[in-house]
């Protein structure tokens, strides 16, 4: 329930006091986060003294129709009612206290508003047994995750402080943090929208399998999939109140303090569109071995990756960073961080006559996109995107391939030993994974250039001191070759 950054406690249990002698939180506020720049500093205390609950209800119905010998009808429809609150905890009893002051700090859906129909058929086109036509539609709502609960609609507080360096080029400490200057009660400053949709991702699919022979078939399956009515937390005043809603169009007036905008903020709709055409081939097990294999050709693309944040590795679903201010979003549209052209996996199993039983994995990956990310005065580093998202290129392919073998030893009429044995990436490949997208420290509210110096040779000491001279460089590579015994004894 109390998340807090590390760092010392700048006052007693007494009560947070300032340079100044303002008592800025009776009960003591145990977290600092410390931004130096050039020539003064900027302190962050942060408390998350929060607590929540959600109340979820689903009812299913579903049915499937055999219409002649060939052909099967599934139909199906789920229906979700959905309420998701904050608040803080009782200081004498530590219990659960619903932040009722604020009736709209929550997310409350009804039967009504979260519909999700399921249609699917298959058919047997060729009527002989082998062939198998199948085709299926979905709606499938978000289960919102606990973090809005604690962070938006609890008692999430920041308080903020700027040290001015004295000519001693002395640094802040716990107990001269500075002067206080604002205090932000995050958790009771968020309010949602009246009119605001439950988040859901729709996906299509129609693919056809077929078995040349008894024992092997192939198929092929297009998939489509997208995200609709996104939940995220927006600002219109560049930062100092924010409001969750459905992103999308344009705001005229600030939906927390209902105070016309001189400048209307624009934002685009959220989208994640995937498409996907599927290869596939089987052999069944006969003859002492089998294989699967399959080849897919994809697109994720979109200005909204979900509820995970790769760009800056943000895990805070539903208010994440990106949605924040228009210029965030700049250059937002594009390849998403996941997307992989080409995917290629094979994996299969053979039996030896001397009963050691071989199997295999083997996979080509594609690489991922590659942005450049630039800094922001308020949100820090992985930001804002100076060319459009995705574009620079992309990581490394990569490929790999695994062993297993598995020996049995007969113990007894009816007990067994199994002697295990796995080899991960057998010829120890080792491309980058992941690599550093940040082509520069320089912060600004939005680029205005997309020729905004950055990446190698660049950094202090060159032309260019805020750039990033490790651009591209690798952060993660693929996971060594490694050993793994087992043994495996049943009876």
């Amino acid at each position: 329930d109390d998340a807090r950054y590390p760092g010392p406690t700048p006052a007693s249990d007494g009560g947070g006091v300032d340079e100044t002698g303002f008592v800025y939180d009776p009960s003591g506020i145990k977290g600092q986060r410390w931004l130096l720049f050039n020539g003064f500093g900027l302190m962050l205390e942060y408390q998350q003294d929060s607590r929540g609950e959600t109340d979820e209800e689903a009812v299913y119905l579903q049915d499937s129709l055999r219409i002649g010998d060939y052909f099967t009808l599934n139909l199906g429809v789920r229906a979700d009612a959905f309420n998701s609150r904050g608040g803080g905890s009782d200081p004498d009893t530590g219990e659960f206290i619903d932040n009722s002051q604020f009736p709209d700090r929550q997310l409350d859906f009804s039967f009504d508003d979260m519909v999700a129909p399921r249609i699917g058929f298959t058919a047997d086109v060729t009527r002989n047994g082998r062939s198998k036509l199948y085709g299926h539609f979905g709606r499938f709502y978000e289960s919102v995750p606990l973090d809005i609960n604690a962070r938006a609609f609890g008692t999430e507080l920041f308080n903020f402080y700027y040290f001015y360096y004295p000519s001693d080029g002395s640094l802040p400490t716990g107990s001269n943090p500075g002067t206080w200057f604002y205090s932000y009660p995050l958790g009771t400053g968020v309010g949602v929208s009246s009119d605001i949709k439950p988040m859901y991702t729709e996906e299509a699919l129609i693919g056809f399998e077929y078995g040349v022979t008894d024992n092997v078939s192939v198929g092929v399956k297009y998939t489509e999939r997208s995200i609709e009515d996104v939940i995220e937390d927006i600002s219109v005043d560049g930062g100092n109140t924010y409001f969750i809603t459905n992103p999308g169009g344009t705001v005229t007036v600030n939906p927390v303090t209902g105070a016309p905008l001189a400048t209307p903020a624009v934002f685009p709709v959220p989208s994640r569109d995937y498409t996907a055409l599927e290869l596939t081939v089987q052999k069944r097990y006969s003859n002492n071995w089998q294989i699967f294999a399959s080849y897919v050709n994809s697109e994720n693309k979109g200005n909204y990756g979900g509820l995970f944040r790769q760009d800056n590795g943000q895990l805070d679903p539903n208010i994440t960073s990106l949605y924040d201010l228009p210029s965030l979003l700049v250059g937002a549209e594009g390849l998403l961080p996941n997307d992989r052209e080409h995917q290629f996996k094979v994996y299969g199993s053979y039996a030896t006559p001397i009963n050691l039983l071989i199997g295999f994995y083997g996979q080509f990956l594609s690489g991922t996109p590659i942005s450049k990310l630039g800094a922001h005065p308020i949100y820090g580093n992985s930001e804002r995107f100076v060319i459009p998202r995705g574009s620079f290129g992309t990581t490394p392919d990569i490929w790999n391939i695994d062993l297993h073998f598995e020996y049995p030893i007969n113990i007894g009429d009816k007990g067994e030993l199994k002697l295990i044995c796995d080899v991960f990436n057998v010829t120890d490949q080792q491309e980058p994974s992941q690599v550093d997208q940040d082509w520069t420290f320089q912060r600004l509210t939005a680029t205005v250039d997309p020729n905004e110096c950055g990446g190698a040779g660049t950094g202090p000491g060159t032309a260019c001191p805020n750039g990033n001279p490790d651009f591209n460089s690798a952060l993660d590579y693929q996971r060594p070759q490694t050993f793994r015994f087992g043994v495996k004894f049943s009876f």
